[in-house]
């Protein structure tokens, strides 16, 4: 968690302020409903956020903080509908999209990835909690610091890692917490975000200072996927 708070703090010095851990108590009173201890990396999460995010999104409506997850638990604990969800997963977010719960799958060993379930696990989201977090740092807030802005999405046939070093080939350098599902870098003056989720198409989204990389990425884009632009905002000089 600290490299994580550390990084939003660079962009939001007041942000350490406005979050609230959750108490030990209530943490361990959600893992007897699991009958089995939540994973460190989520405990260190709860610890820290659980009682209020301070406003930070984790990913889409989710509510991450611990009272929401702690019912929406609750509510389906004795369901068999969700038996072998919960037995193979931890609830991170309430209903992240309708119908979708953002969960932690329960390797037994090793990090959790953060996954999509309903009654099963339905997609992958991120290889794990550090790795949500940092990219949702990265988009809402690291991204947020440059003033103009392009999006373009679409279908191919190239996965994300051949979408990365195109970005790489376009002078971006990786950062740490690129996965499967999300790849962030940076050059000077603009950062660039590219997004995969099962079936849905890639998209690439790039914030920067100048409006001229704007144009040069999409451009690029254009004619190496024939990539559509979803939108593309320019602040006034």
């Amino acid at each position: 968690m600290d490299a994580f708070l550390n990084y939003v703090h660079t962009f939001d010095p007041t942000f350490r302020t406005r979050i609230r851990g959750a108490a030990d108590a209530d943490i361990q009173r959600l893992a007897a409903l699991y009958g089995r201890p939540l994973p460190p990396t989520y405990v260190a999460f709860l610890s820290v956020m659980g009682g209020s995010l301070g406003g930070f999104r984790i990913l889409g409506e989710a509510s991450a903080e611990l009272p929401s997850v702690y019912q929406r638990v609750a509510e389906i604990a004795d369901d068999p509908f969700f038996a072998e969800l919960l037995a193979g997963c931890f609830i991170l977010g309430e209903q992240m999209f309708p119908g979708l719960d953002l969960c932690l799958e329960d390797p037994g060993a090793g990090e959790p990835r953060v996954v999509a379930a309903d009654v099963e696990v339905c997609f992958p989201v991120a290889q794990s909690l550090h790795h949500l977090l940092m990219r949702q740092a990265f988009a809402t807030l690291a991204m947020r610091a440059y003033p103009h802005r392009g999006a373009w999405a679409g279908y191919t046939p190239d996965p994300i890692e051949a979408h990365g070093q195109a970005a790489e080939a376009l002078g971006f350098v990786p950062l740490d917490f690129c996965d499967a599902q999300g790849w962030c870098g940076e050059r000077p003056g603009a950062r660039l975000r590219i997004s995969h989720f099962a079936d849905e198409p890639q998209a690439w989204m790039l914030a920067s200072e100048d409006p001229a990389v704007i144009a040069e990425v999409g451009d690029w884009v254009s004619r190496r996927w024939s990539l559509r632009a979803d939108r593309v905002l320019t602040a006034p000089r």
